[in-house]
């Protein structure tokens, strides 16, 4: 599968599922718009009070996250982190339920192979 075929298998999945909950800690974020170019989703974590922002994911991040899956066989949080800071975990959580990759915790980390949670 490329880039281009898991995309639209993600904007699928964020279409019919009104939310998705991390890998570890199992946040709630609901999806609150889909487009083409970027999945915008809002988590249920409280922040000083108030609904955490909406945060917008946009396809280049999730090709990021893709291309340094499919160079070594999986990405792990820590491997995005500089890059996707503050969307890492949902993205990774959006990539393996939508695919149906296999995870595991620390760090969070998905895989192509058998080497860990299935999603």
């Amino acid at each position: 599968m490329d880039f281009n075929e898991a995309w639209y298998r993600i904007l699928d999945f964020a279409r019919t599922h009104k939310s998705v909950k991390t890998l570890v800690r199992k946040t709630e974020n609901e999806i609150v718009g889909v487009s083409e170019s970027e999945i915008r989703a809002v988590s249920s974590v409280r922040r000083r009070g108030r609904l955490s922002k909406e945060r917008v994911l946009r396809k280049e991040e999730f090709e990021i996250a893709w291309n340094m899956l499919f160079s070594k066989g999986s990405v792990s949080s820590r491997d995005i982190s500089p890059v996707l800071m503050g969307r890492r975990l949902i993205i990774l959580a959006l990539m393996a339920r939508a695919l149906g990759l296999e995870w595991k915790t620390r760090p969070v980390t998905v895989f192509i192979g058998s080497e860990g949670h299935q999603a």
